[in-house]
């Protein structure tokens, strides 16, 4: 029924924001969920979760040594958060019930992807042997854990531009059926309106990725921690595995 076309007024000005106020609030509707339309954050939800797990399959794998079996030691680092995250358990079907979260997520990537994440005691070794000059004996150069934490900083962007690309285009197909339900009558005016509806959507799009741009900048500025407790966790955790 809200589809149907409601009487024209007679005047021309009146109607014209009477059916302005009715595009803003569909789209505001969806947006803010009223009335349990909850399609749109469905859809947006599932483009973050996709979001999260595309960033963390960005993280690297350190290979040390090898296990009992002989096959390669990995240490990874969010094995154990992926394990415990809901929105993986949801995100995969699990094979089998002994197959943790993480098995099944990364099943689903390639070897060359889980390849592109390792990075081997030899090359870490490598680094800080390059990066070496006037330094006490047992101390590693910032330099190199900083070029071997960049290398992968300078991967998270991709994923976050990819992630405001599928919103972006989710809005864009919310706002267009919004024009269309509401000028549907007047063809040229369905034009005019998606055409200034466009033009807010891509302000809201660029403004979104100066956000981006400022906090992957800072980011891949200096590499630091603000959970100095998780740090030390993980720290004895690689520590006890070598």
């Amino acid at each position: 029924m809200e589809k149907m076309p409601e009487p024209i007024s007679a005047n021309y000005r009146v109607e014209l924001f009477r059916m302005a106020k009715k595009c803003s609030t569909i789209v505001r509707d969806e947006t803010s969920t009223t009335n349990e339309r909850i399609e749109l954050w469905q859809d947006i939800n599932a483009e973050l979760t996709r979001f999260k797990h595309a960033l963390c399959s960005k993280r690297p794998i350190f290979v040390v040594g090898k296990k009992e079996d002989g096959t390669p030691a990995r240490f990874d680092i969010l094995a154990e958060f992926l394990d415990k995250d809901d929105d993986l358990a949801s995100f995969v079907v699990l094979a089998n019930p002994d197959e943790t979260a993480i098995d099944a997520y990364e099943s689903k990537v390639s070897d060359d992807q889980i390849y592109s994440q390792e990075v081997t005691e030899a090359e870490v070794q490598h680094r800080i042997s390059v990066s070496r000059g006037r330094l006490l004996p047992g101390l590693v150069p910032y330099s190199a854990a900083n070029v071997l934490i960049r290398d992968f900083q300078k991967k998270w962007k991709a994923p976050s531009q990819q992630c405001l690309n599928t919103i972006y285009d989710l809005l864009e197909g919310l706002v267009e059926e919004a024009c269309t339900i509401t000028f549907g009558r007047f063809p040229s005016l369905v034009g005019t309106m998606r055409q200034y509806a466009q033009l807010w959507l891509d302000d809201c799009k660029h403004a979104t990725n100066r956000k981006i741009d400022f906090i992957n900048s800072m980011e891949n500025r200096y590499p630091f921690t603000l959970d100095n407790t998780a740090m030390g966790e993980g720290k004895l955790r690689y520590l006890s595995e070598l």
